[in-house]
């Protein structure tokens, strides 16, 4: 995967990722319940969010390590 695309989508999914945990994408999810896994709705949403972001750096950092070996 060329670089300059990793860099754009990494810059696309945090503005999905901003939106997804700030005012209207959020109301969904502000309840406490359902519970899961002993955690309330809203504390999963923002951990799986957390968790998609982590994995997209993580992504950006192997591409960007790749590309400057070449």
């Amino acid at each position: 995967m060329k670089t300059s695309r990793i860099r754009w989508l990494t810059l696309i999914f945090f503005v999905v990722y901003l939106a997804a945990l700030t005012y209207p994408a959020y109301l969904p999810f502000r309840h406490p319940t359902p519970m899961i896994l002993g955690l309330p709705l809203s504390l999963v949403w923002v951990i799986f969010w957390v968790l998609l972001g982590w994995g997209m750096l993580m992504l950006l950092y192997y591409v960007e390590r790749r590309s400057r070996r070449e």
